[in-house]
């Protein structure tokens, strides 16, 4: 079975974030760890979709902005970085993410240049986009939850270099 979706991350925190510091040599992190306990890894240059969301409120968020991280030289930290200082500077505080590159052994992100989704079932490719827009919008009237196939979530780690 081919996996789409790799990874996620799901309501991380804009605060937490290290985003660097441009021209100081500091090109930031995005740390995370599975519940499994596994080393921290660092998903700045994760590939993917992501969403912005704004309310302090958890349970009252509103989603401002859906994107991609997929093509060009942009990659998950940047796009945000990116979504600080553009129309959206103030309308986000949360943010979450849907990973298409995997987790290497050495808790490294797979950067091979021919990265690709292989051949995906349109069994696989619905419960995958389904679960995605479940766990990310999270409806009142879900009751199944998501269908993730294998893909593993990453919680948001602390500030670090």
């Amino acid at each position: 079975m081919s996996i789409i979706v790799r990874n996620y991350g799901i309501f991380w925190e804009r605060d937490l974030v290290n985003f660097g510091k441009r021209g100081a040599g500091n090109s930031g992190c995005l740390h995370g760890h599975s519940a499994k306990g596994t080393s921290t890894v660092d998903f700045r240059e994760q590939r993917g979709i992501y969403i912005l969301y704004e309310g302090t409120d958890i349970n009252l968020h509103r989603v401002t902005y859906i994107g991609q991280t997929g093509e060009g030289d942009k990659r998950l930290l940047s796009r945000l970085r990116d979504h600080r200082d553009d129309h959206l500077w103030n309308r986000w505080n949360r943010f979450s993410w849907l990973g298409l590159l995997e987790v290497g052994k050495q808790g490294k992100l797979n950067h091979s240049a021919k990265v690709s989704v292989g051949s995906v079932g349109v069994v696989t490719v619905l419960d995958q986009l389904e679960a995605g827009l479940i766990q990310l919008m999270e409806p009142l009237l879900n009751k199944q939850g998501p269908k993730w196939h294998g893909a593993v979530e990453y919680f948001q780690g602390e500030i670090g270099s």
